[in-house]
């Protein structure tokens, strides 16, 4: 139960290998990779991302499955043929989809001229429609060498205009009309058509153009007409026969092409990840300890592969993924954890304690034996069926409102429905726990404070082992929610409980050392921070091996003047804050040479050397870390002896000596001036850190306070379920009329397990997070998520 193990990977290997280390990584399952870029031994590689030689493809294949209307769904891709020639099958697949693109384009194309035909027939039918007269023939006005006869529909409001043209050489005839438009025909001689249909435009006359195909009457052309498009449609439904008859032919070709070429092109995409060095490439990663073995045996028959297994969270460069692994109980609850947010690599896993104080209080808040069961039996059709992590969740806590509903003796809110049992086979009294009982309400009230105080407590606990794992001494000693926030906190509850029973607990002694005493450290936790890391950059100085032992000043052979003057290699004076120092660490691989030369509390004083090809890249890499540079004058670079006079007495003046040559030379050198010891405890003044600190434990106590009367709500609810239901049955005898009875119980209990049930889930969701996860749990990790693709063996 917990966080899984990780393990980081470097592989590296010739680049000629790359893509079928990349093939091998996707294929499997197991491996997340990460940008090695981000390290900066590789920071001068190159990406290994070029254009993706499966681009083209994909583009093809989605045209032609959007065209086809083919799902893109994965496929076996057994008997596709060679694919170890990657050049050969990219060929082969553009030929094949080249084969396709040539083919059923012309289907497509039969259809869409039979449906141009339908549409057009279907245009004229509604057209003739329109013309209620039988005595028109068609095949006469079309004839007409001297008229020119147009048929079309005019706006019915305009067509009183009409008389202001009366005088014009034209004649209309009205066919059909409804309240919006008229259709008619006007003709005129052809030396007047333009006119004429100038006209008939300016009144919004829209003309409608009879096909060709239109002979005789209207009632001939349209029976006619109706032959035709039934022959059309005929036609149309073997188009898309045909058309089916050729997806149904190369679907299962066309989507285990798909399948390869998706799976070739995603892998490629993973190049992004790597870093190419000359002719090699690193790709980093994680894979889960337990798989590791298994995953490096996937690599054994590429040749020169070195693959690298460090145990994960040992260096900070790369955020180690986190992989939840809990028992059957517990693991549903991983859905809560991850809307807070993923525990970090090493963090604790907050899972089982969510799990199991989320199962207790919503029992408590929503006992009743026969609401559990309907959650209980509800959460188990929504996880067997639709595989819901809700359903499972909905499962455990619709058990425990049962546990607690047979405590309550409650059963659909019928708090007598068990006295028989506790009576008879029990021998009890009464039931366990009377909830309406007048002298309980207080006890149920104090009871959820106390359950809360000691999840309080736990949360708190938690916290300081965090802390232990992370070996930080103010999380587990000096925080609010470390040692001396339980102190404080668990004195003031013992306190008050001894108080309450008659006790006197709170006497000098006591408050001065238990209650008064961790809120002093806990208000200068800040200046003691600083007191201790103070003396951890002594430590960090007194015990480094490099730094006691390599120091240049202490090398009789040492030779300075010739680092400084050397063709090859560009050296560089000066100092670094002690916590930049550290992380010089990850640098370890990059082409330079220390010499350290001297320590105090905030800064190393030392020489470092690269060969002149790298001094840019060198030079960015301290820069990021607030390396100051020190120009030695060239006058102190003659011998080794003034070289070490000028460096000792910049160490000892805590500054580079101000000289008329180094002026001229390099400008103003501006002297630091030392922090003094108050400074360094509290840096921006002893005023603003009271201020800001009182304000602060302010809010710690009230903290305290407010969440401990936030587990009231607990025992509130155990009260309100049982009020709710006392009004439905308050109700249900105000009525009292047989069946009308019985159905504002059942949708009483419906509405109560409803409304209820989810304010409680969301209540004790809250508790959870705001009361107890805001004390230990930081959330600030990601999830594992290993690259994979679902493809066909």
């Amino acid at each position: 139960m917990g966080i899984e193990r990780m393990m980081f990977l470097d592989i590296n290997g010739n680049s000629a290998n790359l893509d079928d280390v990349l093939l091998i990584a996707m294929k499997s399952g197991k491996f997340q990779p990460e940008y090695a870029a981000k390290l900066s031994e590789y920071s001068v590689g190159s990406s290994a991302l070029l254009r993706n030689p499966y681009g083209a493809l994909m583009v093809k294949i989605n045209d032609m499955a959007a065209q086809l209307k083919i799902p893109l769904e994965y496929r076996d891709a057994k008997g596709l043929g060679d694919t170890s020639d990657r050049e050969a099958f990219i060929e082969e697949c553009h030929e094949y989809l080249n084969k396709l693109r040539k083919e059923y384009p012309g289907y497509f194309e039969k259809q869409k001229k039979v449906m141009d035909e339908i549409a057009s027939y279907t245009s004229a039918l509604d057209m003739l429609g329109h013309v209620n007269v039988d005595d028109v023939n068609f095949d006469n006005i079309w004839n007409n060498e001297f008229l020119k006869i147009r048929f079309g529909r005019l706006p019915t409001a305009n067509a009183a205009k009409l008389e202001v043209y009366e005088d014009k050489p034209y004649e209309w005839y009205k066919l059909d009309s409804n309240p919006s438009f008229i259709w008619c025909l006007y003709f005129t001689a052809d030396e007047y058509k333009d006119d004429i249909d100038q006209m008939f435009f300016s009144l919004g006359f829209e003309r409608l153009r009879v096909p060709d195909f239109v002979h005789g009457t209207a009632s001939q052309a349209m029976a006619s007409i109706r032959d035709s498009l039934q022959e059309e449609r005929k036609l149309l439904w073997q188009a898309g026969e045909e058309i089916d008859d050729f997806v149904k032919r190369e679907q299962e070709t066309f989507l285990r092409v798909y399948t390869i070429v998706k799976y070739f092109h995603d892998a490629y995409d993973l190049r992004r990840y790597v870093v190419s060095i000359r002719d090699h490439f690193h790709l980093v990663g994680f894979v889960l300890e337990r798989d590791a073995g298994e995953f490096i045996k996937l690599f054994a028959n590429i040749q020169g592969l070195d693959i690298q297994v460090i145990p994960a969270g040992g260096q900070d460069r790369i955020p180690v993924p986190v992989k939840l692994r809990n028992n059957r109980f517990v693991r549903p609850f991983e859905m809560f954890v991850n809307m807070y947010g993923a525990p970090s690599y090493h963090d604790i896993d907050p899972t089982p304690f969510l799990a199991y104080t989320y199962t207790l209080l919503f029992g408590i808040m929503f006992g009743d034996l026969g609401h559990g069961l309907c959650v209980a039996l509800l959460g188990y059709f929504l996880w067997e069926k639709k595989r819901m992590p809700l359903g499972g969740i909905m499962t455990r806590i619709g058990f425990s409102s049962m546990v607690f509903g047979f405590l309550y003796g409650s059963v659909f809110g019928f708090e007598h429905a068990l006295d028989w049992f506790y009576v008879g086979i029990l021998g009890l009294h009464e039931k366990p726990i009377e909830v309406l009982h007048p002298t309980m309400t207080m006890t149920l009230l104090i009871a959820a404070v106390g359950v809360g105080a000691l999840l309080i407590m736990s949360a708190i606990v938690f916290n300081m082992i965090t802390g232990l794992k992370r070996r930080d001494f103010d999380r587990v000693f000096l925080s609010s929610n470390g040692l001396c926030g339980l102190l404080f906190y668990g004195s003031v509850l013992f306190g008050a409980i001894g108080t309450i029973m008659g006790n006197t607990v709170f006497t000098t002694p006591y408050v001065l050392t238990l209650i008064v005493l961790p809120l002093v450290v806990i208000f200068f936790r800040e200046p003691i921070n600083h007191i201790i890391h103070s003396i951890n950059q002594d430590s960090l100085i007194s015990h480094d091996e490099q730094l006691t032992q390599y120091s240049i000043l202490d090398q009789k052979d040492a030779n300075i003047p010739e680092l400084f003057s050397s063709p090859f290699m560009t050296a560089r004076f000066g100092r670094i804050p002690t916590d930049s120092y550290k992380k010089l660490t990850f640098y370890s691989n990059e082409p330079f040479m220390l010499y350290p030369v001297k320590t105090d509390p905030e800064y190393i004083w030392f020489i470092y050397a690269t060969a002149i090809a790298n001094k840019e890249q060198m030079d960015a890499i301290f820069h990021d870390l607030y390396f100051e540079r020190i120009f030695i004058p060239e006058d102190d670079l003659r011998t080794t002896e003034d070289a070490e006079r000028f460096i000792k007495k910049c160490i000892e003046m805590g500054e580079p000596p101000v000289t008329v040559t180094v002026q001229e030379k390099y400008g103003e050198i501006k002297p630091s001036r030392r922090r003094t010891f108050f400074e360094k405890i509290f840096p921006e003044g002893f005023g603003n850190f009271f201020t800001v600190t009182f304000f602060e434990m302010f809010e710690v106590i009230l903290s305290f306070i407010s969440n401990t009367m936030s587990f009231l709500r607990v025992g509130g609810f155990i009260l309100v379920h049982a009020g709710m239901m006392s009004v439905v049955f308050t109700l249900a005898e105000m009525i009292n009329s047989g069946g009308a009875t019985i159905a504002v119980i059942v949708i009483g209990n419906v509405f109560v397990m409803g409304i209820e049930g989810l304010i409680v889930g969301i209540q004790v969701l809250r508790l959870e997070f705001y009361e107890m996860f805001s004390r230990f749990y930081g959330a600030n990790g990601d999830l594992f998520a290993p690259v994979q693709m679902e493809y066909g063996q």
